[in-house]
């Protein structure tokens, strides 16, 4: 009788230590993304192009220069969310958003967000980011990657880094209002 017990015992054991495993495996990528309300993170966004000086204007043929064009490579909530705050100006153009999908072109944009569900894979295409863009994302390397702004946790409250290096690199210039909010690497504010 105890022979039959331990062996469900240990059959069940597996079992949890199987779950336990997977979930340990799953942690990493649960952990890069990001979670907080599409809104709030569209308002970050929206800041962050106010607090955001490109370079010239924008004479190329994709679009006037009176547009400022945010594109999301993120849900399609986070894209809608910061099309609500699209019909409000930015240093006096006019925002237009852009959801994007993964091989999609994005040379016409000044900013980029890209989630941590398409992070890995936007880099691994070898998107180029042309001079002037701003790239914002939330997966953990996504500075070591080439990312100008990422968003992080802390203590559950969302935060930003910005990395100096990679924005002069993009040629965009950081507020220093948003720089004094933001843990900062790669230079002093």
């Amino acid at each position: 009788m105890f022979s039959v017990y331990f062996r469900s015992v240990s059959r069940g054991c597996r079992a949890v230590s199987g779950l336990v495993l997977l979930c340990w495996l799953m942690l990493p990528s649960l952990a890069a993304a990001v979670d907080v309300p599409d809104r709030l993170k569209a308002a970050y966004l929206y800041n962050f192009a106010k607090l955001t000086y490109w370079p010239g204007p924008d004479t190329s043929d994709e679009g006037p220069a009176s547009q400022l064009i945010i594109c999301s490579l993120a849900s399609e909530e986070l894209t809608q969310a910061l099309k609500e705050v699209a019909d409000k100006p930015v240093q006096g153009r006019t925002v237009q958003v852009v959801g994007l999908g993964l091989k999609s072109r994005a040379d016409f944009c000044q900013m980029v967000f890209i989630d941590a569900h398409h992070a890995r894979s936007w880099f691994r295409y070898a998107h180029q980011q042309r001079p002037g863009q701003l790239l914002v994302g939330e997966s953990e390397d996504f500075i070591e990657q080439g990312g100008i702004v990422r968003f992080y946790l802390e203590r559950d409250k969302l935060r930003f880094e910005i990395s100096l290096e990679n924005a002069s690199r993009a040629g965009v210039q950081i507020s220093s209002r948003l720089l004094k909010l933001a843990r900062v690497r790669g230079g002093k504010p």
